[in-house]
């Protein structure tokens, strides 16, 4: 019946699609090739005003030889720039809106030089209750297609982080 259905969709999960990437460009630097790189983090089809009712803050790990590992970025851009001369792995923590319910979640991602940079698609399994409430401002004004995009529903095969 109609009921069921209706109950089952509502309890099921809804995926976010968390996109980490960077871009990098080559720069003089004396006799030592050095690159300025800049990360970010997105949510897939949702403009920089929306992210941020969704996400509070994004911490960055930096690997040594960085001497401040820990960066914190937050509203709207989530985004941290910074001069390497070699690529390496970052761990990003994003802290979730506190209406959502969600541990923080923690993902890598490679950051390469490259002409398009580097690209890291994560499904994140969500409280389909709390992103309905958000939803109501958030997606409302999206097109339907984008919100679709946004937000896949149905069953997950494992709860947490998914890698696309």
């Amino acid at each position: 019946p109609q009921s069921v259905l209706a109950k089952r969709q509502s309890q099921a999960p809804r995926l976010l699609e968390l996109v980490v990437s960077n871009l990098y460009e080559e720069v003089p630097n004396d006799d030592t090739p050095s690159s300025m790189w800049t990360m970010h983090v997105a949510l897939g089809g949702l403009v920089n005003e929306n992210i941020a009712k969704l996400i509070d803050k994004v911490v960055y790990e930096l690997p040594p030889p960085w001497k401040q590992r820990s960066v914190t970025t937050y509203p709207p851009f989530f985004s941290l720039r910074r001069h390497s001369p070699t690529a390496f792995t970052v761990r990003c923590q994003v802290h979730w809106n506190l209406m959502l319910g969600m541990n923080p979640t923690e993902v890598d991602h490679p950051v390469m030089f490259r002409k398009d940079g580097n690209r890291s698609v994560f499904w994140i399994d969500a409280n389909r209750a709390a992103l309905d409430v958000l939803e109501l401002d958030t997606l409302a004004r999206a097109p339907r297609r984008v919100a679709h995009l946004q937000l896949h529903r149905g069953s997950c095969p494992v709860a947490g982080v998914f890698n696309a």
